[in-house]
């Protein structure tokens, strides 16, 4: 077995193991996503013919890039707060040594290029060190093929071998997403079996047995059979994942069915109207969507413009910015920790706003 072929199988089997994102309970950005990363920028640094005492680096920097991330937030400095954690986990022993340069690369990922390569000259980095940084940016944005085809611009490729990798990442998130389907069918097969006896069915259990990047299809098929409380649960927990296309046609009845809601930082659900924030009379809400013109009246939304603009330039290939008024009653839930309102756009003015260039 090759050195890479034993990164690959250590670090797969550690996150199998102790899954570092599960607090969080990232989905996008989970361990599927690291597993993807680390296979793509130990493939490249292979192809670049990277020296072996060099790949350790890359693999923890690949491993943990995303663990900064909270939930599903898109937060262009998460890289900041993920360096931190990493080494929080190297003191707790779950990663020995600890790797000065794979920090760097954590730290640095989620900012412009060029804004990262300074700093990491600046702290005395080598050529080598750049190569790294710029290998595992490379990983990362070969992987947004997990979301579709759409949502890699190949112009964004820093090496030409990256460019010859791209069919290699279509295939690994094609077997992915196959092996995890196998999984919620069966799990889909089992709620039905419930519903056809008669017993009732809970969201928690049935989630539990299915791989968070599945939930929207399991909740798709059981809803209708859930009670409102397990609805509500249900929503908080599916509906943010995005891993199918489903119309607003299809969230809005059901999120008007449980009553608007907040989902605070740890996760607990409370009704919008007992939420302080939420509390001010029917004063109208500034909201932001980065997407393109046929999605803009989709159901996403954030009151942070920043966020909004890295939809757009960054996350959606020809997407535009958009804003709109909104009332508090067509806000039917809010997730702080990502500071994304879910927004009934039905009979609200949306208007385009222009954008300037965000961080890649």
């Amino acid at each position: 077995m090759s050195a890479i072929e034993q990164l690959i199988t250590h670090w797969a089997r550690v996150l199998q193991e102790a899954d570092p994102w599960r607090a969080g309970e990232s989905t996008q950005h989970g361990a599927d996503h690291a597993v993807n990363v680390l296979i793509l920028a130990l493939k490249l640094a292979e192809a670049l013919a990277i020296e072996e005492s060099e790949l350790e680096t890359i693999a923890q920097a690949a491993v943990f890039h995303d663990i900064g991330l909270q939930g599903q937030a898109v937060a262009i400095r998460h890289g900041a707060l993920g360096a931190t954690r990493y080494q929080e986990f190297c003191a707790q022993g779950f990663v020995t040594p600890y790797n000065a340069k794979a920090a760097q690369i954590i730290r640095y990922h989620s900012i412009d290029d060029a804004e990262g390569i300074r700093a990491i000259r600046a702290n005395g980095g080598t050529d080598a060190d750049v190569r790294n940084y710029l290998i595992v940016k490379d990983a990362n944005s070969l992987d947004r093929l997990r979301f579709g085809d759409h949502r890699l611009d190949v112009s964004y490729l820093r090496h030409q071998e990256a460019h010859a990798l791209v069919p290699f990442a279509r295939i690994l998130n094609r077997d992915l997403k196959a092996a995890r389907a196998r999984q919620v069918l069966e799990t889909i097969a089992t709620a039905n079996d419930y519903i056809a006896s008669g017993q009732r069915i809970q969201w928690a259990p049935l989630a539990a047995q299915t791989p968070r990047y599945h939930w929207p299809v399991l909740f798709a098929e059981i809803h209708e059979h859930l009670s409102i409380k397990d609805r509500r649960l249900g929503l908080a927990e599916a509906y943010p994942v995005r891993s199918i296309q489903r119309p607003p046609e299809f969230w809005i009845p059901i999120f008007r069915s449980v009553g608007r809601f907040v989902v605070k930082e740890d996760r607990t659900i409370v009704p919008m109207e007992d939420n302080r924030t939420a509390r001010r009379g029917q004063k109208k809400s500034i909201l932001y969507r980065g997407a393109r013109d046929s999605e803009r009246s989709g159901l996403s939304w954030t009151p942070r413009l920043i966020v909004a603009t890295q939809y757009a330039t960054h996350w959606r290939v020809g997407a535009s910015l958009w804003e709109t008024r909104a009332p508090q009653s067509a806000i039917l839930a809010f997730f702080k920790n990502s500071a994304e309102a879910v927004l009934d756009p039905t009979g609200l003015q949306i208007n385009q706003r222009p954008i300037s260039k965000a961080p890649r």
